[in-house]
């Protein structure tokens, strides 16, 4: 008798549980399904089931919805969710929200900049020049909130529909290739002194003309050659202008086969000082090759593409620097 008043305790127990906890989403009831199969067939204990809950969040978090057009939110119908945030407008990210959001300003003489496929390069050269040097540097992964840099589906990521991957197959996300123009531009608006430049065509061997092409070229360089209303002035009244340009090559500058072309640009001097990289063209005149095309293709090598990628080499989120 007392046995089966206990289960009858037991069912008005979850009955009323009921009344009161509301019913969980497909994605929760989905999470919890796992997470229940999880513990119950785990051999490696708390530390297995600890990975797994993790793992299941993660999934119960991210978007898989497959957008039409750029910008299109992935995450489109689960509004309702708990962590759930709407996407950012591009238009949000002008040149003074980046200037007035910026973690740390560069400090004068400390902005390095780099080409198409030198992010990792240029971090790493930055810490190994900043682990020797008083005079430090930096890159531009360092002068904003990490969430500004983040590119996933999550609902709780209000950049997923800014800094997503390529929605049409051969064209970049315009997007997203508008959002890095935007912080890159800022951060020559706020560069001044002396500045770095890394490109590989600098290394030993390359042809040391520095990419006249994607954003360095379109944005960054010409930024850094402005003047006046065109460069910042920092709050100690200093009018950021940039009087020199070094160039520098991937390798590290502790090692010896580093290239450092001090003085590559100066305030006053050519706008480009050397020739853009281009493909060698060949004339053919009745079957032979001029003389001075034999030259160029030896000494100009073939431009390679420039790309860049943030999470180095993952497919699909090519920025264009």
């Amino acid at each position: 008798m007392f046995s089966k008043v206990i289960v009858w305790l037991c069912y008005m127990l979850v009955w009323v549980t009921a009344l009161y906890i509301p019913n969980p989403t497909q994605p929760e009831l989905e999470l919890e399904l796992e997470l229940a199969e999880n513990i119950t067939s785990s051999d490696d204990g708390f530390a297995t089931t600890l990975t797994s809950v993790h793992q299941n969040q993660k999934r119960a978090t991210s978007c898989t919805k497959r957008p039409w057009k750029e910008g299109d939110d992935p995450c489109e119908g689960r509004e309702k969710e708990p962590g759930f945030v709407k996407c950012d407008k591009p238009c949000k990210y002008t040149l003074d929200w980046f200037v007035d959001n910026k973690v740390k300003a560069p400090g004068i003489n400390e902005c390095l900049f780099y080409s198409g496929g030198m992010s990792k390069n240029a971090q790493d050269y930055a810490a190994d020049w900043n682990s020797n040097h008083a005079q430090k540097l930096a890159t531009i992964w360092e002068l904003w909130e990490e969430k500004q840099y983040v590119w996933n589906t999550d609902i709780d990521n209000p950049m997923r529909c800014i800094i997503q991957k390529d929605v049409f197959t051969g064209r970049r996300n315009s997007l997203r290739q508008g959002y890095f123009e935007a912080m890159s531009n800022a951060m020559a608006y706020m560069c001044g002194g002396n500045v770095v430049m890394m490109d590989s065509n600098m290394a030993r061997g390359g042809s040391g003309y520095i990419k006249r092409t994607g954003i360095w070229g379109r944005v960054e360089f010409p930024r850094l050659q402005m003047t006046g209303d065109g460069k910042w002035t920092d709050p100690s009244g200093n009018n950021r202008v940039c009087n020199r340009i070094d160039a520098i090559g991937p390798k590290k500058a502790s090692d010896p086969d580093a290239v450092y072309w001090q003085g590559w640009w100066h305030r006053g001097g050519p706008i480009w000082p050397d020739p853009p990289t281009v493909p060698a063209k060949r004339d053919v005149i009745e079957g032979d090759v001029e003389e001075r095309d034999v030259i160029e293709r030896d000494v100009i090598q073939k431009r390679a593409v420039d790309v860049s990628v943030f999470d180095d080499e993952s497919s699909g989120w090519y920025v264009d620097f």
